[in-house]
């Protein structure tokens, strides 16, 4: 179909060769005509003759007929000048077209952008925020030059109603500044308490010595928290939430401090300022319920420097060996042995177990040796006769785990265990070897009367009781064995975590080795009444794990000394604490 621009451009060339064809026509006769009157008259004068008229007479000869060739050649022309015209005709719709395209590309762009600005700005809500804010802040009068107007203005409709102080209490829950309640966090009134909350538990070790600078420097410069990654508050600018207010400082040079907190799921990290040189280290745990500690990996790893590790050496760890007469395996530093106390001959006893913190206490029945299991899973049992050692397996809820059993006491021929972060007594029947548990609920109500970890510490048995030391618990750890019920007696004042490690009885009463406390722990099992001894010289100041184990010798009690430089002594008689120093330093010498 031929369009119609070009079918006029045809039309117009028709027209044009049909008046092209008669003209040429016309002209060809008018040629003829004349041609025929020239011979006429050169006739005429050769034969020297007129005419009366003065008229020329037409052609003697007919006209001469119409020329197709002449014809063809003027079409042909003509269909060149057509095809021209269809050239620049098609050149010309062309090059609009392009031009009606680039056109429309940029009212699509336009039409894009706008769109694009369009939901970025967010003019609806743009109106309401800025029609709210006009509403607002509109002074009423139409000048503002009056100077005490125009501060009450501010002050009344600006400051006031826009910049205020996010209260607690408003009924509205505006986060990130307001959380659900936890701990110190959050706000309960607004946004209730937190639904999920998990408990943590953070193990830090820091031991503070440096051959060049004071140890008491590097100690202060240190200080610890825990925090809490929150992405709004850092895309506000503001600082992570801590878990304490103010970043907690290490009291002692060498210290093993343990801290029980219960926080939201979230993006927690240990924030350890000013330790250069890399002297504080340790783990958390997750308690998974019934006191299932399951260590949560760090990123970067938790640990001390190699080049000033925390702990020189670990009880036990390297060598597989046992020392005779040793009591507890805990973070045990080198200590070389004084002469004073060389006065028999020491060896070593090859045993069948190499993991860390083994075994936590010791009790002798006959002529055997039987360790309480702190990390292992099963009871170490060394024969003195024969220097021989051999395990128990333990089983039950004891029958894996860490940190079970933290001390040992005989009564018979039957083992009793202290219960650290197990929730039961262990107990071992030394005749038939067979190993059991006695849970730690209150027979009344069925619940746990202690939890936690490291709950007790050592034990002693007095009269058909064995009493156990409180270590994290603020109460004193009570095993009727007769009946196999526990149940507690509170240690009034006396709170906190680490307080006493040890237990030893003279008569029908316990005391209890201090170890974070600054007396020694008094329980009387008549009267079933705790009391305390306050201790003396270095002894009576603040200190982490004095000392750890209680003997009794007639009606003294003496201490070891963990991390102090003296033997504690209690004159159970008159009352009186005193001291024995010792030759040598360091931290953590002796646990039993």
């Amino acid at each position: 179909r031929i369009p119609w621009g070009l079918q006029r451009v045809m039309q117009g060339l028709r027209l044009r060769r049909s008046a092209t064809v008669a003209a040429t026509s016309r002209e060809y006769e008018r040629t003829a005509s004349m041609e025929n009157l020239d011979a006429h008259a050169a006739t005429n004068r050769s034969d020297h003759t007129t005419t009366r008229s003065g008229v020329y007479p037409g052609p003697t000869d007919a006209a001469e007929p119409y020329n197709d060739d002449k014809v063809n050649e003027i079409d042909g022309k003509d269909y060149m000048e057509v095809l021209k015209a269809i050239k620049a005709m098609t050149t010309h719709r062309l090059r609009y077209m392009k031009k009606y395209a680039t056109l429309l590309t940029f009212m699509v762009f336009v039409l894009l952008y706008c769109t694009v600005v369009y939901l970025q700005t967010s003019p609806n809500l743009s109106y309401m925020v800025g029609s709210s804010i006009e509403g607002l802040i509109k002074p009423e009068k139409s000048s503002t030059q009056d100077r005490n107007y125009f501060y009450s203005w501010l002050n009344d409709q600006v400051l006031e109603p826009v910049w205020t102080e996010i209260v607690c209490g408003d009924g509205r829950c505006q986060t990130p500044h307001e959380i659900p309640a936890f701990g110190r966090f959050g706000c309960k009134a607004d946004c209730g308490a937190a639904s999920v909350l998990i408990t943590l538990v953070l193990q830090i070790t820091s031991k503070f010595a440096h051959p060049v600078v004071s140890p008491f420097e590097l100690m202060l410069q240190a200080t610890w928290n825990l925090c809490l990654i929150v992405p709004e508050r850092e895309k506000q600018g503001l600082t992570d939430e801590c878990w304490y207010e103010e970043d907690q400082v290490f009291l002692d040079v060498n210290a093993n401090r343990l801290e029980r907190l219960q926080v939201i799921e979230g993006r927690w990290y240990v924030k350890v300022m000013g330790d250069f040189l890399g002297l504080v280290e340790g783990r958390i745990y997750r308690d998974e319920g019934n006191d299932v500690l399951q260590m949560l990996p760090t990123v970067p790893e938790w640990s001390s420097c190699a080049s000033n590790g925390a702990f020189k050496a670990e009880a036990g760890a390297g060598n597989s060996a046992v020392g005779v007469g040793a009591a507890r395996q805990g973070l045990v530093a080198e200590q070389s042995a004084s002469d004073e106390f060389s006065n028999s001959t020491f060896k070593t006893i090859n045993i069948t177990v190499s993991s860390n913190y083994r075994y936590g206490g010791a009790v002798a029945v006959g002529d055997k040796v039987f360790f309480a299991p702190f990390s292992e899973d099963n009871v170490g049992v060394l024969n003195a006769a024969t220097d021989t050692f051999s395990t128990i397996a333990t089983t039950g809820a004891a029958a894996d785990g860490i940190w079970k059993y933290g001390g040992a006491a005989a009564v018979g021929d039957m083992v009793y265990f202290s219960p650290s972060s197990q929730s039961n007594v262990g107990v071992l029947n030394t005749s038939s070897s067979e190993f059991s548990t006695i849970p730690l609920t209150r027979a009344a109500s069925n619940e746990n009367a202690a939890t936690g970890i490291w709950k007790y510490g050592g034990a002693a048995a007095v009269g058909g009781y064995v009493i156990f030391a409180p270590l994290n618990q603020d109460t004193v750890g009570i095993l009727n064995i007769s009946t196999g019920t526990f149940s507690t007696i509170d240690t009034i004042d006396v709170t906190g975590d680490g307080k006493y490690a040890g237990a030893a009885v003279v008569g029908d009463t316990v005391y209890f080795s201090p170890s974070n406390q600054n007396n020694v722990g008094v329980f009387n099992s008549t009267s079933s009444e705790f009391s305390t001894i306050a201790t003396t010289g270095d002894a009576a100041f603040g200190g982490s794990t004095k000392y750890s184990g209680a003997v009794a010798v007639g009606n003294k009690v003496f201490f070891a000394p963990h991390n102090q430089n003296n033997v504690g002594v209690l004159d159970t008689a008159s009352g009186s604490f005193s001291t024995i120093a010792i030759s040598g330093g360091g931290v953590q010498k002796y646990s039993g």
